[in-house]
C-alpha cells in the first residue's frame, strides 16, 4: 500500500463534484506546456528522472530511505509513498512538493486518502 496524490485537468474535478466517480470517465490530457514546467521544476525539488516510455515519465527523490515516486502521464500525475515505518516524513513531503508545484489554472489536485480536492 502507499499514501497517493493524484493531479489532473481541472474538467476532472468538476466532473467528480457533479456526482460522477473518477474512474468511470475519460479524463482530458493535462496542458502541455504547465506539464513541462511541472517536470523542470522537480529537478528543483530533487527528483531524479528515473525511466521514461512513450506512456509514461518517472521520477524518484528519498526522504530518510523512504521514496517519493512521481509519474507523469498525460492526463495525470501521481505522487506515491509506500507505507513504511519511516514514511510520516516522505508523505509530508510529497504533499508540500505536489501543492507547490501544481497548477491551479491547468491542474486540479486530488489527495484520496482523505477524498479533498486542494485549493487554489
Amino acid at each position: 500500500m502507499s499514501y497517493n496524490i493524484q493531479i489532473f485537468h481541472p474538467i476532472v474535478r468538476k466532473q467528480v463534484e457533479q456526482g460522477r466517480k473518477i474512474d468511470e470517465f475519460e479524463h482530458p490530457p493535462l496542458d502541455p506546456s504547465a506539464v513541462e514546467r511541472f517536470v523542470s521544476n522537480l529537478a528543483k525539488y530533487d527528483y531524479n528522472l528515473e525511466t521514461t516510455t512513450s506512456d509514461c515519465r518517472e521520477f524518484a527523490k528519498h526522504i530518510d530511505d523512504c521514496p517519493i515516486q512521481v509519474s507523469v502521464f498525460t492526463t495525470e500525475i501521481a505522487f506515491s509513498v509506500p507505507y513504511w515505518e519511516n514514511s510520516d516524513d516522505a508523505i509530508f513531503e510529497a504533499l508540500q512538493d505536489a501543492s507547490e508545484l501544481f497548477e491551479s489554472e491547468y491542474m486540479a489536485l486530488f489527495n484520496p486518502q482523505v477524498g479533498e480536492w486542494a485549493e487554489a
